[in-house]
C-alpha cells in the first residue's frame, strides 16, 4: 500500500498537463510540482523554454479552464503573468511587456478585482475563488504556475484531428 500510495503523490505532484488550441497557436502548460514565487514562476517559465501564462482572449480563457479541468485535482490557485508591479493599477503581461486589456481588449477579473489589498496585490493569479477569472495577489505568496508555449501548425493539426 505504501508503494501505491508513494505513486499517487509522485503522479499528483510531477504532471504537466498540456493542451493546444488550434485558433490561438499557443499552448497551457500547467507545473503543479512545486509552488513558487510570482518570479520564480516567471524565471522557471523561462528557463523551459516557456513563457508565464498571458491570457489575452476569450479563446485563451477557454483554453486555459480546458487544460485545468485535465488535471488529476482540478482546483488550486496558479500565477499567470500579468503584474502592475510598474505602476498601480495597469497590469502588463511580464512575458510580452503589453497592456492587459489592450485598447479595450479582454480582461476577466473577479467581480471587485483587483483590490490591492492592504497595497500589496500587484500579480495576477487564477483559481483562488473557483474557475479561471482573476485574482490580484501579493507577489512572493507560494503557489503554483501556468506557462504557455507556442504552437506551430503540425501541432494544431494533431490536436484538430483527434
Amino acid at each position: 500500500m505504501g508503494k501505491g500510495v508513494n505513486l499517487l503523490r509522485f503522479a499528483i505532484l510531477f504532471v504537466a498537463v498540456l493542451s493546444v488550441h488550434a485558433a490561438t497557436k499557443k499552448r497551457y502548460i500547467v507545473h503543479n510540482q512545486s509552488y513558487v514565487t510570482f518570479y520564480d514562476a516567471w524565471r522557471r517559465c523561462q528557463g523551459f523554454g516557456q513563457r508565464l501564462a498571458t491570457v489575452t482572449s476569450k479563446e485563451d480563457s477557454e483554453l486555459l479552464e480546458s487544460t485545468i479541468k485535465q488535471l488529476l485535482i482540478p482546483f488550486g490557485v496558479w500565477w499567470i503573468g500579468g503584474t502592475d508591479e510598474g505602476k498601480e493599477g495597469y497590469f502588463t503581461w511580464i512575458s510580452t511587456n503589453e497592456p492587459v486589456g489592450k485598447n479595450g481588449g479582454y480582461t476577466n477579473f473577479y467581480p471587485l478585482q483587483p483590490s490591492d489589498f492592504l497595497g500589496l496585490e500587484n500579480c495576477l493569479e487564477v483559481g483562488r475563488f473557483g474557475g479561471v477569472q482573476w485574482n490580484d495577489a501579493n507577489c512572493f505568496l507560494l503557489q503554483r504556475f501556468i506557462c504557455e508555449a507556442d504552437v506551430d501548425d503540425d501541432d494544431c493539426d494533431e490536436e484538430d484531428s483527434e
